[in-house]
């Protein structure tokens, strides 16, 4: 609903344009999360795995997500300050779109390991550099539709092997400094 006008002005909803919404967008990344799902789990994937190089941005592809998904960061939280919820519903599905349609695509040999002579840690790459960016664009979706966002959320977390945290508490940002500074910050709702 939030892509389809800004909220000041009167918008006819209807089932077939939620029905896009969901299949242009949402629909689109459930599939991005079983794709790294079934990778994860086929390769027996560990986020904490040392062999995973602290460098990740060795690749084009992945540098270009990578910067891809802080410009969407960056657009979203002005959109948002601004109270122009299309621009920031656009960016973050554009952002969808790249990541299934660009990313995986392009990268899928690199998830397969078929390849005997290339090295497992560019396999590993791939998979932590997907399992980022999945959470952080959960993150990034999260105020449009927070319990839709609150599922692939507690899915990548406890593929990481972490403490499975609620979309409420992780943060307002989908970027690398506002999750750090989330734990920091006081939040200024009372009992949270």
């Amino acid at each position: 609903m939030f892509s389809q006008g800004s909220p000041w002005t009167s918008t006819r909803t209807s089932l077939g344009a939620i029905d896009a919404s969901l299949r242009e967008t949402l629909a689109t990344l459930w599939n991005t999360f079983s794709f790294f799902t079934l990778y994860a789990s086929i390769n027996n994937f560990d986020p904490t795995d040392p062999e995973i190089p602290a460098g990740r941005i060795a690749r084009r592809s992945t540098s270009g997500i990578l910067s891809r998904l802080e410009s969407v960061n960056r657009r979203r939280d002005d959109g948002l300050d601004g109270y122009e919820s299309v621009g920031a519903t656009n960016a973050l599905s554009e952002l969808i779109d790249d990541l299934s349609n660009w990313y995986v695509r392009r990268t899928r040999r690199r998830f397969w390991r078929t390849d005997p002579n290339a090295p497992r840690s560019d396999s590993l790459a791939a998979q932590a550099t997907l399992l980022d960016v999945l959470r952080r664009v959960t993150l990034l979706l999260a105020p449009f539709c927070p319990f839709v966002a609150e599922r692939p959320l507690r899915r990548t977390v406890s593929t990481s092997r972490r403490r499975t945290r609620s979309i409420w508490l992780t943060g307002p940002s989908g970027s690398r400094s506002a999750e750090t500074s989330s734990s920091k910050r006081r939040w200024p709702w009372p009992g949270v």
